[in-house]
């Protein structure tokens, strides 16, 4: 080959290499965009996005898994259903005026505005006799089975000699009816009997559910609101709390219910997001600027945290489809991991002494890649867990780690792209060496502090409270309170649940109730045996309403005036063998109005009746499968099987993170991270005991969210060459500890114990990566 060609073959090089340069840089800056739009989109669509994909209902906080005993089912169940009702109370007020006319004009206006499906006072009967009439329509499949096993019982223990069941019963009804009709308020009932010659539904009005304990049932100026199954639909949601404001206003109306919790929890956590956001940013931005010298590095740590993290809401939306608010809230802890990987690629550049930052990211891939993966994994890890706030939180932390290991490389190798080679000034208290004598301490120290929080077994509380998750509204509580004692409950009323998978156990359960104190539907109800007797009874006796027409003539209460009994009953027959009991109780469930919603409930395979009592029964009333009403409690209950649950799935996680540095490094090294790693584990959890805190399922998240950090120190410092000092690593940990420390502030206790367990365990980690570089220095020197 001849000069000329060589030259040729050289210049055609050289352009295709600045070809693919060129294409490399357009390449970089394009997804660098695409990142950027996602914040760009949730910047200029943010109020249509978030209000679309945003969720503030307090029943989503709960664990979305099917409960195992059906009590806990009931309760979650019943909160749900809670969350539509909304009660309004207009109280007595000096100069407010007239409470029944401020009651009337509420009313008024309740009814117009078209929010509500219903709109009931409670301090009256009239929802009372509103039920007593929805059970009048459904008397036949409702009453007619308890009515027949009634007679049944008299017939088996009365010894009617050679008299069959059928000719029993009719002339038990004729008895009935005869002795009915001599009653001085059997006048009252003229229109009715006709309709009803059984006394199916006088009989009713008769049983608990009419008697003493449903005359309590309601309060002075108390109304009753039903919200539409939207009621945490952001346009529907605001439109009743500003329907609710301006009856403040107008009539000096209080509210109070899950909608009223929900508006206010809002606005709490929205001010709180914005509160720890810019602390967090401010300090964080602080903490680059006064270590690194330049107010553009902030600038890079800020793009990539935005960035990053407005990629995975909009990834966690397309998987979740909705995002909690509380959500948000706990994934503010993100800004401090992902500051560390853009910190790392800065400070190792220039403590390395590296020429641009290819080469940089080639000197840390193991520790940066490795970390970036566990702590991915640790987060995912989360994401696997019931509760839907952790999931969620998990995912979003995940992903956003994952696009933040993104942006760094993108945004790193384009600087060297385009021909950065600027020197990056650095504070001389990152290179301050640590005292070999702290280095002996702090292993010293660490064994004492696990030997003190092992004292602190024995005495350890586990416990969960859903109040954890919610922001302190202290005075929504006390008017919640306020108007709940005006309602009766909370005060001189009580709550009962039975709940089972057996509807026949439910109901017995309340039949056995002693006494009027209970007031309940049990004594409405079929059970699944009253419900299939009665319907071979009618198989089996096709002439059994004729003979009872019959018996009447001869009784003389003339059979044709019970016409439209007849009709009535005939058409029960025809439909009786087509329905089935989970039927008939789904459509009393939709029946009922006013607070007997709370009566039945009926989900899945579960069945729940909630019985209310006027005063607190002996203890001896109370039948073994009837449990206190109680929201708080039972789904403080459900997070507790959650928490038991989850330590065996973090105890996995723990797991592949101990197996994590035997992969990346030697055996004798990751053994190393390893051990330092569990003992930085290890020392959180004793610094939280001695703190005297009550370990809940948050604690254990934020435990394994510092042990991922943790580890991450651990990597830098086994990879780092010796001499080479603990920079990138302290300034790390001081961003990590910072951005914990401004969320241990939050007035939602479940952040601040998540944060607080996380600011242990990276305080512990980061002192063990101190220590080891420190020893492993002095022994090399």
């Amino acid at each position: 080959m001849n000069p000329d060609q060589v030259n040729h073959a050289t210049v055609g090089s050289n352009r295709l290499g600045e070809r693919f340069a060129s294409a490399r840089i357009v390449a970089k800056t394009v997804l660098l965009l695409l990142m950027a739009s996602a914040c760009v989109y949730l910047v200029v669509r943010g109020g249509a996005f978030f209000e679309r994909h945003l969720e503030t209902d307090p029943t989503a906080l709960l664990p979305t898994e099917q409960q195992p005993d059906p009590e806990t089912r009931a309760q979650v169940a019943l909160a749900r259903k809670m969350a539509r009702a909304v009660l309004a109370h207009v109280p007595e007020r000096v100069g407010a005026g007239d409470p029944a006319r401020r009651m009337e004009a509420f009313e008024e206006a309740a009814r117009d505005s078209g929010l509500f499906l219903e709109v009931i006072p409670l301090d009256g009967e009239a929802w009372i006799v509103e039920l007593l009439h929805r059970v009048g329509e459904m008397r036949m499949p409702l009453l007619f089975p308890t009515w027949l096993e009634r007679r049944r019982a008299a017939f088996e223990a009365g010894g009617t000699g050679d008299e069959d069941f059928e000719a029993f019963v009719v002339r038990e009804a004729v008895d009935g009816l005869n002795h009915f009709l001599d009653r001085p308020d059997a006048p009252f009932w003229d229109e009715w009997l006709p309709h009803d010659p059984l006394l199916l539904l006088p009989s009713a009005v008769e049983s608990p559910a009419f008697g003493e304990g449903s005359a309590g049932a309601g309060g002075a100026g108390v109304m009753w609101l039903w919200l539409e199954p939207k009621v945490f639909e952001a346009p529907y949601r605001d439109a009743v709390a500003r329907f609710m404001e301006v009856q403040n206003e107008e009539n000096q109306i209080e509210y109070t219910g899950a909608h009223a919790f929900a508006v206010a929890s809002e606005a709490f956590i929205r001010r709180e997001i914005r509160f720890l956001a810019v602390a967090g940013a401010f300090v964080l931005g602080l903490i680059v600027v006064v270590f690194l010298r330049r107010p553009g590095n902030a600038l890079v740590v800020g793009s990539n945290i935005v960035l990053s993290f407005s990629g995975s809401v909009l990834l966690a939306v397309f998987v979740f489809e909705t995002l909690h608010l509380v959500s948000f809230l706990f994934a503010l802890l993100f800004g401090g991991l992902a500051a560390d990987y853009t910190l790392h690629v800065l400070l190792k550049k220039e403590t390395l002494g590296l020429s641009n930052f290819r080469q940089t990211l080639r000197a840390i891939r193991r520790p940066w890649i490795g970390i970036g993966l566990t702590t991915i994994l640790g987060f995912l890890t989360l994401a696997w867990l019931g509760l839907p706030t952790i999931r969620q939180v998990g995912f979003l932390v995940a992903g956003g780690i994952a696009l933040s290991l993104a942006f760094n490389y993108l945004y790193f190798t384009l600087r060297d792209d385009l021909g950065d080679d600027s020197v990056q000034p650095v504070s001389r208290f990152l290179y301050w060496r640590f005292p070999p004598v702290l280095a002996k301490i702090v292993p010293a120290a660490g064994i004492l502090l696990v030997i003190l929080g092992a004292f602190q077994i024995p005495g350890v509380q586990l416990e969960e409270d859903i109040d954890a998750l919610r922001p302190p509204l202290p005075g929504l509580m006390e008017r919640d309170l306020r108007i709940r004692r005006a309602v009766g409950v909370g005060g001189h009323q009580h709550g009962f649940l039975s709940a089972g998978e057996d509807w026949d156990a439910a109901v017995q359960s309340l039949r056995q109730a002693s006494g009027d104190t209970f007031w309940h539907l049990a004594d409405l109800l079929p059970t699944a045996r009253e419900f299939r007797v009665a319907r071979v009874f009618l198989q089996e006796n096709p002439r059994w309403e004729a003979r009872f027409m019959e018996a009447l003539d001869e009784a003389e209460l003339r059979a044709n005036a019970f016409a439209p009994f007849t009709e009535a009953f005939r058409a029960y027959r025809a439909r009786l063998p087509g329905q089935s009991l989970p039927d008939l109780l789904a459509a009393v469930e939709t029946a009922l109005q006013g607070p007997a919603r709370i009566l039945l409930t009926q989900e899945s395979d579960a069945f729940h009746l909630v019985s209310i009592a006027n005063r607190e029964p002996p203890p001896d009333a109370i039948p073994a499968r009837m449990a206190p009403l109680d929201y708080g409690g039972s789904i403080s209950a459900v997070l507790t099987q959650y928490r038991r649950q989850s330590i065996g799935t973090i105890a996995g996680a723990l797991i592949v993170l101990a197996i994590a540095p035997l992969v990346v490094f030697p055996w004798k090294l990751g053994s190393s991270v390893t051990a330092m790693t569990a003992g930085a584990l290890i020392c959180g959890l004793s610094l939280l005991l001695l703190a005297g805190n009550t370990l809940s399922l948050f604690h254990f998240a934020g435990l394994l969210v510092g042990t991922c950090l943790a580890m991450d120190y651990l990597f830098f410092a086994a990879a780092a060459r010796p001499g080479e000092g603990p920079a990138s690593i302290r300034l790390a940990a001081f961003s990590t500890f910072a951005v914990a420390g401004i969320l241990a502030t939050s007035a939602i206790p479940a952040v601040a114990a998540i944060s607080l367990a996380i600011a242990a365990t990276v305080g512990s980690g980061y002192l063990a990566a101190e220590s080891y570089l420190a020893r492993r220095d002095a022994q090399s020197s």
